[in-house]
């Protein structure tokens, strides 16, 4: 299974561990700096020349390098996030589940995510869930050729529409329970760039192409956090994954 793991940044870290670490386990390591781009001497991918990239631009651009290598599965990953294992034991489990289910998309259990309230905490085998928290996306390459170019260009809820996509037919998008990732910092003021920013309700309301008709109607009546919470414990809770053979 050939898998990249891509980051953005706007900080300047030492990375170099963590990409020895991605290398052991077979995986490919891309990040961005949008804001110091060639002084980051662990980024290898770059924006254009006083190009602004906002949240969902830098993902967008991150793809469109490592597609040249042509993946099975992309994780788009925030650059403050920890996983709770080593690095080699927690993709030998992501390769597993990958080569299992063959998903749309995979994710991992987000802690302290509201998204997850009513997700069971623990589970011996993935779960199909609806939408959960952005730190980390595992689209296949088919989900990402359809995700890419971004539909929504900012942040908070912009990448949503894949898992929108993916869930019209429930249970192709699946989380892993027995393991898990957190953030351990977050924007300060919440912008993320672009033109989107802090606009989820406007992204939802535009996202209708993208989603079943059960999730707009229900959203209709009890908005979309509600349904985000309730369709989450309904998936989990009585669907089985996909499992989608190639």
């Amino acid at each position: 299974m050939k898998i990249a793991w891509l980051e953005q940044s706007g900080l300047l870290q030492e990375r170099a561990e963590w990409q020895q670490q991605l290398e052991n386990a077979g995986v490919a390591f891309y990040r961005l700096n949008w804001r110091h781009a060639q002084d980051d001497p662990f980024a290898n991918v770059f924006p254009e020349k006083d190009e602004r990239l906002s949240w969902s631009k830098g993902r967008e651009r991150l793809y469109l390098e490592a597609k040249k290598k042509d993946y099975d599965y992309y994780i788009f990953a925030d650059d403050d996030l920890v996983l709770d294992r080593p690095v080699t034991e927690f993709f030998a489990k992501i390769d597993d589940v990958l080569s299992e289910y063959r998903p749309r998309m995979l994710m991992v259990k987000g802690e302290r995510s509201w998204q997850e309230i009513y997700i069971p905490k623990t589970s011996k085998s993935p779960v199909p869930i609806f939408v959960v928290d952005l730190q980390f996306q595992c689209l296949s390459r088919e989900t990402a050729e359809f995700a890419f170019p971004v539909k929504f260009d900012g942040g908070w809820g912009t990448l949503w529409y894949p898992m929108l996509y993916c869930n019209r037919k429930p249970g192709n998008v699946i989380s892993i329970r027995d393991m898990s990732v957190k953030n351990t910092a977050h924007s300060a003021d919440g912008d993320y760039g672009g033109v989107e920013n802090m606009n989820a309700g406007s992204i939802w309301e535009r996202s209708r192409p993208y989603m079943s008709l059960h999730a707009w109607l229900l959203s209709k009546l009890v908005g979309h956090v509600k349904t985000i919470m309730y369709l989450n414990w309904v998936y989990s809770k009585y669907l089985r994954p996909r499992k989608n053979v190639r």
